[in-house]
Formats: C-alpha cells, sequence, structure tokens
C-alpha cells in the first residue's frame, strides 16, 4: 500500500500527528534533513499542550514541513529500514515472519533409551539476530504401511517426538511436539503442534530432532516412523 499526501489528511494524520514530533528522532541525517530540536524554532514555549489536541483538530498543514516531508518519506517507504534508527527499526520488524525451515518426512533412527545419545538430527532453523521470537511447529509422523516392504508390526504404543534444542549442549527448549502413540499399522498419520517464545542474545541455530518412546521402553519401531515438519519464527520483541 502506498500513503499520499490526500489520503494522510484526516483519519491516517490524526493518528500519525501524535508522533510527528519524534519524525526528526526517527530518520537518519544520512537520509533525510533533520530538522532543529530547539522547540523554540516550532512554537512558542506553552502555547499548545495536550488539553488542546484533540482527535482532527491537527491537519497536514500544521506540521512543521520537514516534519510533515519525512512522514511521506516512511509511510511511501522511500526511506527503508536502514535509515531508521535500530530501536525504531526493531520495533517496526515485530510480527513479521523472520525465519522458516521445511523438513521433508526422514526417518527416526533410533527410538527409546538416552535422548542426547538417540535422538536424530532433521534440520536446522536459523535466527537472524538477537530479540524474542515465537517459534510455531507443526509436525507430521508416519509410520510404514502394514505389508509394505521393511514393516515390523509392533507389540507396543510408540510416542513420536520432534524437538527443537539450542545453546549450550543443546539444552534449552525452543518447542517440543509429542502427542499420542501412532498408529501399528501405518495407515492413518499422526499430525501434532507446539508454540514456543525464546529469547536469543544474538543470531541463533536451533537444532531439530527426531525421537520417541515406546510404552514399554524398549527400542522397538527404530527407522519405522518418519517426520516431517514446517517451521516458522515471527520476531515479536
Amino acid at each position: 500500500m502506498r500513503f499520499t499526501k490526500k489520503a494522510m489528511v484526516g483519519g491516517g494524520v490524526a493518528l500519525a500527528v501524535g508522533a510527528a514530533a519524534t519524525v526528526g528522532l526517527v530518520l537518519n541525517s544520512a537520509n533525510a534533513a533533520e530538522p532543529s530540536r530547539d522547540s523554540a524554532t516550532l512554537a512558542p514555549a506553552n502555547s499548545v499542550n495536550s488539553s488542546a489536541i484533540r482527535d482532527g483538530s491537527i491537519g497536514e498543514r500544521d506540521l512543521y514541513p520537514a516534519y510533515r516531508d519525512a512522514l511521506y518519506k516512511v509511510f511511501n517507504q522511500t526511506v527503508g529500514m536502514p535509515a531508521l534508527k535500530p530501536e525504531v527499526a526493531g520495533a517496526l520488524e515485530n510480527g513479521q515472519q523472520t525465519a522458516s525451515t521445511s523438513i521433508k518426512a526422514q526417518p527416526i533412527e533410533k527410538i527409546g533409551g538416552s535422548w542426547k545419545a538417540n535422538a536424530t538430527k532433521v534440520g536446522e532453523l536459523e535466527l537472524p539476530k538477537a530479540g524474542t521470537y515465537l517459534i510455531n511447529t507443526a509436525a507430521v509422523f508416519d509410520r510404514k504401511d502394514a505389508g509394505s516392504e521393511g514393516y515390523v508390526a509392533p507389540t507396543t504404543d510408540l510416542y513420536p517426538q520432534l524437538a527443537l534444542r539450542y545453546g549450550e549442549e543443546n539444552g534449552q527448549d525452543a518447542g517440543t511436539v509429542m502427542g499420542t502413540a501412532i498408529s501399528k499399522a501405518g495407515f492413518v498419520e499422526l499430525t501434532a503442534s507446539a508454540t514456543k517464545t525464546v529469547k536469543v542474545d544474538g543470531a541463533t541455530t536451533i537444532a531439530v530432532y527426531g525421537f520417541g518412546y515406546n510404552e514399554n521402553r524398549s527400542g522397538e519401531g527404530a527407522g519405522q516412523v518418519t517426520v516431517a515438519a514446517e517451521i516458522t519464527a515471527i520476531k515479536v520483541g
């Protein structure tokens, strides 16, 4: 969407005007003329206070020209994110999808025992910078179909898992998907999802693992179940 001067008059400006006095702080001097911060150049001291401002009472023409031009540049996207001060650019990135990965079906090589020793790494998700992220994970587990090549009939219930881990020795949880027991005959897929908020101090790699546990705690079912996933990260802070 592209904003024009005409479109900004009225409701659009009524919302923007409250922030107009800060525009000079938002833009770097290398990208736009930055008006003087001396309030005396804008209006006599104490000539306007908050009680004097009503919704729609200040129009486009009431803005200091340099502030008004700066607003047009931001609304029309002629000033990009690098031109904004870091704290403002970071705030504008919030709510946008920042990273994603699509993991094709891969077999879970080991079941049961030590997670650290036996989990199968199936992919990674890269968070590009410091911040708080909402991680959304959707997984699909599928056992080999009964009668198909390599199928082994199970004797117990298997609960497959997809785990996202990061940090030292992958000790921090970025989401764990673990649903109910998967079909023993394999004809019905199992789907599950997880949502997790994580805060990182810089660019971070999140490792994605497939695993699972049997009801009888055995290692039965190794290589019999695959996992596929879609994972997205949305920067929220």
